[in-house]
């Protein structure tokens, strides 16, 4: 059985969690720094390089000095996890994809959040810090409910909204085309599909939903 979950404090957010979630938040270390004055850029942008794992959601566009410290941690060994909901520019999202990020679709306040490790949270943009970061950035994490992909295939046959791509001799995938510009997909047609892969794929709720189609 699988209950909804309300994050504590001012992020208010429904959403499914297993019904052993609460022993996540028994596992969390004890808070490490306390909310208070904000950090500076240059402090966070020298721990990010030294983190291991970085969790970023979205809101707005994140400050540029951030987008460069990450897209030079993941150049090392840094796992950059960025989660968004509903963000509406594609051409960003594919930036970040292209910058070896990890993005993935999730039920989130619309609040810019930054997690290291798990153990130390801020804020964004003010890096104000966050009380209690491992059990927050969990929650977060267990809010995924898809993640950002690339496929290119050969259209084989459309139906009204949804076209079936094959990807290989013997593979191939449904996609939603609703809410995207699809007026030249046609079967036959070579394309390449940016956008999300679902959790919870089924014959009506296809695999992939794409956020953008281009030709080959």
């Amino acid at each position: 059985m699988i209950t909804p979950a309300k994050l504590p404090g001012d992020f208010g957010l429904r959403a499914v969690w297993p019904p052993d979630y609460e022993l996540v938040d028994k596992m969390g270390p004890t808070k490490t720094r306390q909310a208070g004055s904000e950090a500076s850029y240059q402090e966070v942008a020298r721990r990010i390089h030294r983190c291991q794992e970085v969790i970023l959601t979205l809101d707005n566009h994140p400050p540029g000095w951030l987008i460069s410290s990450l897209s030079q941690a993941a150049r090392e060994k840094t796992l950059v996890k960025v989660l968004f909901e509903q963000f509406s520019d594609v051409d960003f999202l594919e930036k970040l994809h292209r910058l070896n990020f990890n993005l993935f679709e999730a039920i989130i306040p619309k609040t810019g959040l930054l997690f290291l490790d798990r153990e130390m949270g801020y804020r964004l943009p003010s890096l104000r810090p966050l009380d209690n970061p491992f059990s927050l950035a969990c929650r977060m994490l267990w809010a995924r409910i898809g993640q950002m992909t690339e496929v290119q295939g050969l259209v084989v046959q459309r139906e009204r909204e949804l076209i079936q791509l094959k990807l290989g001799d013997d593979f191939s995938l449904w996609l939603s085309l609703k809410g995207v510009k699809a007026g030249a997909v046609k079967p036959g047609a070579r394309v390449k599909v940016f956008g999300i892969s679902s959790f919870f794929a089924s014959r009506t709720n296809p695999v992939i939903t794409p956020l953008k189609i281009t030709s080959c």
